[in-house]
């Protein structure tokens, strides 16, 4: 009589039965794909990895001259339909020219407008000015229900007016659906879709 384990009750076989690789490996593989197709997506086990959100690449400027008050810096997610019970990284990869030695910007991922909850805040200053400076920081958000959010960055300067601007690499703002709310999640950095 095969015996099961005690979270998921996958079947193993027990000592004293009879060896039947087959049916044995057919049991288990039909106990796994029953667990992890279930009805209920609110509690599927597995990540959903990169469901939303928007990448850039070019030459053009996101934000001439970033001032000190915080303003959005024209890169955004869209929409992007979150289900109930589930955890979430908002990932952010940005690029910033600065102007002059000594500037700070201070990046924020915030939720649906500029005066919306901060998912993460990252600071950046200038430790060299012939080169282009590329972050990275991702945020998180748990839900309890469905609904749609739009995440955005937003950011302000200190000391002088430096550039927010995408390149060759390509920035972008991505939401990735890493499992069931309540869970511990990790993705390892530097995250690269």
């Amino acid at each position: 009589m095969p015996s099961t384990t005690p979270i998921y009750h996958f079947p193993y076989p027990n000592y004293p039965d009879a060896a039947d690789g087959p049916a044995g490996f057919q049991s288990l593989a039909l106990a796994v794909e029953g667990s992890l197709n279930t009805s209920d997506t609110s509690s599927a086990r597995l990540p959903r990895g990169i469901i939303g959100g928007n990448r850039y690449a070019g030459d053009g400027w996101f934000v001439h001259g970033l001032t000190p008050a915080f303003i959005p810096l024209n890169m955004a997610t869209g929409p992007v339909a979150l289900q109930a019970n589930r955890r979430y990284h908002i990932h952010a990869k940005w690029a910033v020219a600065f102007t002059q030695l000594a500037q700070v910007v201070i990046v924020q991922i915030r939720e649906n407008s500029a005066s919306g909850p901060i998912r993460a805040e990252m600071a950046a200053d200038a430790a060299n000015l012939s080169i282009l400076h590329t972050f990275q920081f991702s945020g998180d958000r748990e839900t309890t229900s469905a609904e749609t959010v739009n995440f955005l960055l937003c950011g302000q300067a200190i000391g002088g007016y430096p550039n927010i601007l995408p390149n060759d690499s390509g920035v972008w703002m991505l939401v990735e659906d890493v499992g069931p709310a309540g869970k511990v999640t990790y993705t390892t950095p530097p995250f690269n879709p």
